[in-house]
């Protein structure tokens, strides 16, 4: 299994919002920080993390955005690099953070750190409703791509499968699947089971389903009859239990032509349909943000390596995967919340994000 590290270092500037109305989702509110992990929505507003001085930074904000704690003084929060690459460095993200029933936060944290051997570790740590660490858990030698909340626990993939039971202790873990580092994904399916996507042998994109404790049932990955440095970076089951796989696809007589890629299959993993789109920049689809049963919106990057400039384009497509609207945007982080509105947040100076409320129909508005 390969993996690849990039590491810099972040500074995240103390908060400032104002008010909105909860209403009117055409006013946004700025946030003064240079970069963000994540934001997730909870029952009263909505929890972020990113990097603040050095260390990360935990953020609860009201429903409007406006500012309700702010924590960054975790000893676990370090982020510093010495050397580079072949020197010792040492690097944490906040992959993910879920509002457990007694209202505290549980944050799963990826950690890096080595030299010339790479070593990897995860991080559970339990803050209460103010934001201050009550337990902290270290799962050590594996690393941590996504998290799934369960009906009964948490769900990790990264260099394994692991299922942690409610009060995070461990139900059961397995090493069944075969993928690589980038853009591998896990995602719930309506018989309790796990579907993975990522990349089979860094050519050929897969599919693999497991049951709900973890025994692989089966793995499909003729996609491509062409394959080269295929990936597919996200699954979604589908109304009729198919699936819809996005990614990237290269070919063999264009090797530095990177294309969207998209795949149907059926219930049993197997194709119905592919298709393939780009232009000469390097393109690719990495992320549902949105889905419903005919109507789906993806995020799709282009540009880099071959462009310096990358973009982010918005893409809204049926579950033929017929295109029906695209829109360059610049968005960071955009999420659809269970109100029916999305969140969008976009950088718009060295420290300062805007967050704003926006509706389905206006995501493509020119």
């Amino acid at each position: 299994m390969k993996f690849l590290y990039s590491f810099q270092v972040l500074f995240l500037a103390a908060i400032s919002l104002s008010s909105c109305s909860k209403n009117d989702l055409t006013e946004t509110d700025e946030v003064q920080l240079n970069t963000l992990f994540n934001i997730k929505e909870i029952n009263n507003g909505f929890i972020i993390s990113g990097i603040k001085d050095s260390r990360i930074t935990i953020s609860k904000l009201d429903a409007n955005f406006g500012p309700v704690w702010q924590k960054d003084n975790y000893e676990w929060g370090e982020l510093f690099s010495e050397g580079g690459w072949g020197g010792a460095f040492y690097s944490v993200e906040v992959v993910d953070i879920f509002q457990n029933d007694n209202g505290n936060f549980v944050c799963f944290i990826s950690v890096t750190e080595g030299g010339d051997v790479i070593w990897h570790s995860v991080l559970i740590i339990t803050l209460d409703k103010i934001g201050n660490e009550i337990n902290k858990i270290e799962l050590e030698h594996t690393s941590l791509l996504s998290v799934i909340r369960t009906d009964d626990g948490y769900l990790l993939f990264g260099g394994k499968l692991i299922k942690l039971n409610s009060d995070l202790s461990k139900a059961w873990e397995s090493n069944d699947q075969n993928y690589v580092f980038s853009g591998a994904y896990v995602s719930p399916m309506d018989d309790n089971g796990f579907a993975i996507t990522g990349t089979w042998n860094s050519e050929q994109v897969y599919l693999q389903k497991f049951n709900g404790i973890g025994v692989l049932q089966w793995t499909k990955r003729s996609y491509n009859p062409k394959a080269f440095n295929d990936l597919g970076y996200d699954v979604h089951q589908l109304a009729d239990k198919g699936f819809l796989i996005i990614g990237r696809t290269r070919d063999l007589i264009e090797p530095w032509d990177m294309n969207c890629f998209l795949i149907r299959t059926d219930m049993a993993g197997d194709t119905i349909w592919t298709k393939k789109f780009g232009t000469e920049s390097n393109e690719w689809l990495e992320k549902f943000i949105y889905a419903s049963e005919n109507d789906f919106i993806l995020k799709e990057t282009v540009g880099y390596p071959n462009d310096p400039i990358q973009k982010t384009i918005l893409i809204r497509i049926d579950s033929n995967g017929q295109i029906i609207d695209s829109k360059e945007t610049s968005f960071k982080k955009l999420l659809y919340t269970t109100s029916g509105y999305f969140v969008k947040v976009e950088k718009t100076g060295d420290d300062i994000m805007t967050f704003s409320k926006v509706q389905l129909n206006d995501l493509f508005s020119k």
